[in-house]
Order: C-alpha cells, then structure tokens, then sequence
C-alpha cells in the first residue's frame, strides 16, 4: 500500500489569537491568519492544516478516518487586503489524529499531513494546484 505526505499551500500563519496548551506542545485554539489564498482547499503553517467546509464535509461523509475537526478563527492581515480581493470560504482545523497503516490520514515524518490512497482519491476531487503530493512506499 502506498501513503502520500501532503504539504499544502501555505498562504499564512498562527495568528494573534492562537493560544498554547502548557509547555506549548499543543495548540488549544487556533487563530489562521491568511496573507493570501491562491484557491487550494487545503492550505497550512506548521504545525497546523486547514480544510475548507465543503473538504471536511466530503471527510466526514465518506467516514474517513484518522480525521478530527476543530473550529479554527479565520483572519486576514494587512497584506491580504493588498493581495486579494476574494472572499475566504469557510475553514475547519484538520487534525491528524490517526496511524498509519490503520487509518486514512495520520501525522508522518516531520509531522505532516499524510493519507491513504482512499483519502487521496477523495481529495483529489477538490482544488490542491498548488499541494505537493509525495508518495510514500509502505
């Protein structure tokens, strides 16, 4: 079976309002502020990726798993008011919470996002130009 490690667009960064568990291992809330979006329904900052509605909707849907969503702040810094005039659709924090072998997506090496042929297939019906899709050899 192959996996393949996803590494999407970046199109910002935590935000003010993103807040740390003790320690700062874990991120307990989660502000993404965009300084620009190219269109993909995947973007990311480490350590963090972000789906747009209709992706976790299709997620859930399909009953991937290794999957959790958690409610993301969604903002825009100065430089995305110079750089583009679209509106944001709406984001769900994508958690990859899984293992691999056993579910459709799991945190890999260096911990990113990584999924399973069944995963991949769903969210290669969405737009990802701009996420390097890497195999992996099991």
């Amino acid at each position: 079976m192959t996996s393949y490690e996803l590494e999407p667009e970046v199109a910002g960064g935590l935000g003010p309002g993103t807040e740390w568990g003790p320690g700062r291992r874990e991120i307990t809330r989660l502000d993404y502020e965009f300084d620009d979006w190219l269109g993909d329904d995947l973007v990311t900052s480490t350590p963090v990726t972000l789906a747009t509605a209709r992706v976790r909707d299709a997620i859930v849907d399909a009953g991937l798993t290794g999957v959790a969503f958690a409610p993301v702040i969604v903002s825009r810094s100065d430089l995305f008011a110079e750089l583009n005039d679209r509106e944001l659709p709406e984001w769900a924090w994508l958690r990859a919470v899984g293992h691999a072998g056993r579910d459709d997506a799991w945190s890999g090496r260096r911990g990113t996002l990584t999924v399973s042929d069944r995963a991949l297939a769903l969210l290669q019906q969405f737009t990802l130009d701009r996420c390097v899709v890497t195999p992996i050899a099991d």
